[in-house]
């Protein structure tokens, strides 16, 4: 039986922030899915997915409103073996880079799993669901951590290591296309793949060399150069950008992030396409206790 205090016999509602992540490099060979994953520069943002469950005699997922089928929410279900009504809602665009796959996955592990499992067990089957869909590499092991990090070792705990660097700016500006980009037609596709772990690996390096948000940038833009996965339209907002602070490609999406002068970086990416504020979630997720 889960223990589910005074929320509800069969119902539970969980948040999980997203996550962006700067640049990676694939790090998902060998047979334990838990070491897998990808090393790399995340930041845990603010927004991100809530997921309901009620547990039922079918399987039933619906995302912002809308019936869906070979979800990461079934991936967790069938691991789990839970029968239940999964509702997600995600507080940022799906395929742009935010780690709303990541944090759908993690907050109906969290949701589902409450009062039966550890902290870190909910983390791995997110994990697990995240690298058997293609939706990510990383993602969930940011956002295991909070804030501002480095994945250092992939995979997640005890396996995966990652550390975390305090920043004095907490605030970015976010932008993204209407067009998405799915991240697994970029991380299963070889050319990329090859693309993604040379230059990854490089920008490891350069990070290590000068630990700063703006060194992050800097390497985060050499970064998206070389694996080339921007469009000319992204590249021209970028270079606008740059006038007003410091701005790069999110990985994997059609977006950027940026901050300094923020009202006007905010007022630019307005004339272009869709605007958010975002700031870094230090928390982790956690369960919504309130009447769902």
């Amino acid at each position: 039986m889960r223990l589910k205090e005074n929320l509800g016999d069969d119902k539970l509602k969980a948040f999980s922030p997203g996550s962006i992540t700067l640049f990676f490099s694939i790090r998902d060979m060998g047979k334990e899915i838990n070491r897998m994953g990808s090393i790399g520069l995340g930041i845990v943002i603010d927004r991100g997915a809530i997921t309901k469950t009620e547990i039922s005699s079918t399987v039933e997922v619906s995302i912002n409103g809308i019936q869906k089928s070979n979800t990461i929410q079934e991936n967790i279900l069938k691991k789990t073996g839970i029968k239940a009504k999964v509702e997600t809602f995600t507080q940022m665009p799906i395929s742009q880079g935010f780690g709303m796959s990541a944090a759908a996955a993690v907050s109906t592990s969290f949701s589902l799993l409450y009062g039966e499992r550890t902290y870190y067990e909910c983390i791995s089957i997110a994990h697990q669901a995240e690298i058997e869909m293609g939706s990510g590499l990383g993602d969930v092991s940011s956002i295991s951590a909070g804030g501002f990090n480095l994945r250092m070792r992939a995979g997640i705990p005890p396996y995966g290591f990652i550390d975390r660097f305090n920043v004095k700016n907490d605030e970015f500006i976010v932008f993204w296309l209407d067009e998405p980009i799915e991240t697994k037609g970029i991380i299963r596709d070889v050319n990329y793949r090859k693309k993604i772990i040379k230059a990854g690996n490089r920008a490891f390096k350069n990070f290590l060399a000068e630990k700063s948000l703006k060194n992050a940038f800097r390497v985060a833009r050499s970064f998206s150069k070389e694996i080339s996965i921007s469009s000319s339209e992204l590249k021209e907002i970028m270079e606008k950008a740059l006038n007003y602070g410091e701005v790069a490609q999110i990985m994997i999406g059609n977006s950027l992030i940026a901050y300094g002068n923020n009202d006007s970086l905010e007022k630019l990416f307005e004339k272009y396409g869709n605007v958010a504020r975002v700031r870094i979630y230090e928390s982790l997720p956690k369960i919504i206790k309130e009447n769902i």
